[in-house]
């Protein structure tokens, strides 16, 4: 993806699957779970994977059908009962 992301763009795939690549090639579906925010340009996105699934803190590829490939800072989150949680934040 080359402009800049925008709420509306993400809010298209809410409940989409994005798929987190892995350094050792591996992939790991995420769910667009939720798209919240204040306006286009400051909103938050948070995707949910299976339980147990862990990733560290950090900029990761996520691969979807229509938009490509984005480079998301992904922060992990407390789980809850569906699964893992992960946030991107943007201000």
């Amino acid at each position: 993806m080359t402009e800049l992301p925008r709420a509306a763009l993400f809010a298209d795939c809410l409940h989409d699957e994005f798929r987190l690549r892995l350094d050792d090639g591996g992939i790991v579906p995420l769910e667009l779970a939720e798209v919240t925010g204040a306006g286009p340009d400051a909103f938050s996105l948070l995707f949910r994977g299976a339980p147990g699934f862990y990733a560290e803190q950090r900029i990761w590829p996520l691969e979807h059908d229509r938009l490509g490939t984005v480079e998301l800072f992904l922060v992990p989150i407390r789980p809850d009962a569906d699964g893992s949680r992960f946030e991107a934040v943007f201000a």
